[in-house]
């Protein structure tokens, strides 16, 4: 009985590490997004003086050295992480909650510091119209190489991790 008890509680230990793991790694993904966009809006002369909602072409991709970092991350974490089930739904949850922690920021951007809330709240679900816009920057931001670089990272580190444990 004792045996099992310590399984369990060793089980519950993994998993609270593996579920912290994740929610820093989604906080250090979400982070890169969102300096890429602040930057933008500090950096473009466009930007700087008319404030649109959407910034279309003055919107810059990810830069190299910040794919770094979220490459070594998602390495970290693919080493790191308990089983393979872990590592797949684990970059699932943590793309979707970098995803929603960006829209969210991007929304509260848009809405009080571009002083977009007073024009949007005349209509009505005003609101729907700034998580769009952030939506559909956050997505442009994210999906081909942010998905991927995570995801051949974690590839990698966990083939890895069974050839080293199998030596």
């Amino acid at each position: 009985m004792w045996v099992r008890i310590k399984e369990t509680v060793g089980k519950v230990k993994q998993k609270r590490n593996d579920i912290l793991i994740l929610v820093l790694w989604s906080v250090l993904i979400a982070f890169m997004v969102v300096k890429t966009y602040w930057t933008a809006y500090q950096t473009a002369n466009r930007l700087v003086y008319f404030k649109p909602a959407h910034p279309s072409y003055d919107l810059s991709n990810v830069n190299a050295v910040d794919l770094l970092i979220i490459a070594i991350a998602s390495f970290i974490v693919g080493i790191s992480l308990s089983d393979a089930k872990t590592l797949f739904y684990g970059y699932i949850f943590s793309l979707l909650l970098a995803f929603i922690l960006c829209v969210i920021y991007i929304s509260l951007y848009v809405w009080y510091v571009l002083d977009y809330g007073p024009l949007f709240s005349l209509m009505p679900y005003g609101w729907e119209w700034a998580f769009f816009i952030a939506t559909s920057i956050v997505f442009a931001l994210m999906f081909p190489w942010i998905f991927c670089i995570c995801l051949v990272s974690l590839a990698v580190s966990s083939l890895l991790r069974s050839w080293i444990t199998w030596s």
